[in-house]
């Protein structure tokens, strides 16, 4: 079977856990809209990432450098250009710094926390042809974890430290 076929059928068995990629590549949480950057056009208005872009100009600079990944929230209009270190090299990615501008101009600055949040499933926010990691191997990732505990479940542990504690206890120490 080559490697088409099989990111299909991850991509199914996947999809009955509730994980599935928005067009053309994103993942929906709630009301935002998770991708990495390469997608910001795609996902994002014109005059909202206009703005952001402006606004991080002016009063946070290096983001603009740095961001790999995008928060788009489509019910309050607001964006954020959030960075993650880690982003191709680890299952879980950490957000590292994230700055966030508010549909009224307002914006905000947000560093590493101490106990960072994690991004779980991170090949729903790319195209299969993404570059920077093993898309079927983080599918495959995802489907290991849908095995251990529902959606629902898993949805509980958004930072870093509750997330290696949740995934050694399914584990059984073996995470």
């Amino acid at each position: 079977m080559n490697t088409d076929q099989e990111i299909e059928q991850l991509k199914a068995a996947l999809e009955k856990f509730g994980l599935k990629r928005e067009k053309p590549a994103g993942r929906m949480l709630g009301t935002r809209w998770q991708a990495h950057a390469n997608y910001t056009k795609d996902v994002v208005p014109t005059v909202i990432l206009a703005n952001a872009q402006r606004a991080a100009d002016e009063f946070c600079p290096a983001i603009l450098r740095i961001h790999n990944a995008i928060h788009f929230n489509l019910a309050d209009q607001s964006f954020s250009f959030d960075y993650s270190p880690d982003f191709d090299h680890s299952d879980e990615p950490v957000l590292a710094a994230s700055f966030t501008v508010h549909a009224d101009g307002s914006s905000q600055f947000i560093p590493i926390a101490m106990d960072p949040i994690i991004w779980p499933h991170k090949w729903l926010w790319v195209t299969d042809e993404y570059a920077g990691f093993d898309i079927k191997q983080s599918m495959q990732r995802s489907l290991w974890l849908c095995s251990l505990a529902p959606m629902s479940e898993q949805k509980k542990y958004h930072r870093r430290a509750a997330w290696l504690n949740y995934l050694d206890t399914l584990a059984g120490g073996n995470a």
